[in-house]
Formats: C-alpha cells, structure tokens, sequence
C-alpha cells in the first residue's frame, strides 16, 4: 500500500530534479564548448597549413522548452 512522501522524501525528490536539469544544462554547455573548441582546432590547422580559412556560420542550440 502506497504512502504518502515525508518531507525527507519530498526534500531529496527536490534534490534529484535540481541535479536533474543541473546535469542537462552542463551537457549543453559541454556541447557548446566542444563545439568552439573544435572549430579553433579546425581554424588553427588551417592556419598552420597556410590556407585561407572560411568562417562557418555558427550553430546554435535550440532554445530549450
């Protein structure tokens, strides 16, 4: 038979959600970063081979709902 939350289970309910959107907003920003870091990666390599280099548009992420 189900019972209802304490305020213990309520609180680390609240803890795991906070952690939740916590860990999805740091994987979005990991992705922006690998993103810059492989475009100066690209940038560079470019440079060092003495090519013209072509800025791409930037991507950018979709707003989250």
């Amino acid at each position: 038979m189900p019972t209802e939350p304490s305020g213990s289970d309520a609180r680390t309910e609240a803890n795991l959600t906070r952690l939740r959107k916590e860990n999805t907003d740091l994987r979005r920003t990991l992705a922006l970063y690998e993103e810059a870091i492989r475009r100066l990666v690209l940038e560079n390599d470019a440079l060092r081979g003495g090519a013209a280099v072509v800025f791409l548009p930037t991507r950018t992420m979709p707003a989250s709902s």
